[in-house]
């Protein structure tokens, strides 16, 4: 009680730190629904399993999270864990629409367990550096599109003094315009391109590469694509029968 009181003719909130008037607390005012004694226990047991949470929580860093993309219906790809008798037998990633919203059959995409998918990118890693990505050409690239920009200026320069008219210098600006931003992308991708993939340092290991070097994985129709940052791209296919090579 005197949660809050009579000040100055006003009623104010009491403040619990620094109570201006006492607090009364009355007790077994109402019949309780469980005794005291197992009140007390269970606040006893709820404040050690709290303890025991914090102590042994940990949350697992998978590497392919966030870089695998349905093939089917474009969902990501979100990490499982399948028990037998209470031991876990398998992790596996499995698509976010099947998993959660199967009884709708929004999609009917295979899933890939986590040790055939760190296999195939273990595979898939060492001939993406192995890989000729042949000769780069982003300086002609460069050069083309210096090029534009010059005819761009003079053509803006023809069009002020009258030399064209408004309709051939719409005409001849779109085409400018559409050339420069193609290459543009063409710059983009080239450069991309260029994003060297490293081999494994001392002390690095597979989850490294893949945080570092992988850009997504396509699953689709039992086949896995990688696609790494320098816009190499390979596909295998797969099986999740553990008999099957």
């Amino acid at each position: 009680m005197q949660k809050e009181y009579l000040h100055n003719g006003k009623m104010v909130t009491n403040n619990n730190e620094n109570p201006s008037a006492p607090l009364v607390v009355i007790e077994n005012t109402h019949e309780p629904i469980i005794s005291r004694e197992v009140f007390d226990k269970v606040k006893i047991i709820k404040a050690q399993r709290t303890i025991n949470t914090n102590q042994h929580l940990t949350t697992p860093k998978y590497a392919f999270r966030s870089k695998i993309v349905c093939g089917d219906c474009g969902a990501g790809f979100r990490h499982k864990n399948a028990y037998y008798k209470g031991v876990l037998k398998n992790e596996f990633w499995g698509c976010y629409n099947k998993q959660n919203r199967g009884h709708l059959k929004l999609c009917n995409n295979h899933s890939v367990k986590d040790e055939v998918l760190k296999v195939l990118f273990s595979e898939s890693y060492e001939e993406c550096i192995n890989a000729n990505h042949g000769e780069c050409n982003i300086q002609e690239l460069l050069d083309r599109r210096e090029v534009l920009r010059i005819n761009e200026q003079e053509l803006n320069k023809m069009h002020a003094k009258g030399f064209v008219s408004l309709e051939m210098y719409s005409s001849d600006l779109r085409e400018i315009v559409a050339e420069r931003d193609s290459v543009q992308e063409e710059i983009s991708l080239e450069r991309k391109r260029q994003c060297e993939v490293q081999p494994l340092q001392k002390g690095e290991t597979m989850d490294d590469a893949i945080i570092n070097y992988l850009d997504k994985v396509i699953v689709n129709d039992w086949t896995v694509t990688f696609v790494f940052i320098n816009g190499y791209e390979t596909t295998r296919r797969y099986n999740n029968d553990n008999t099957k090579k």
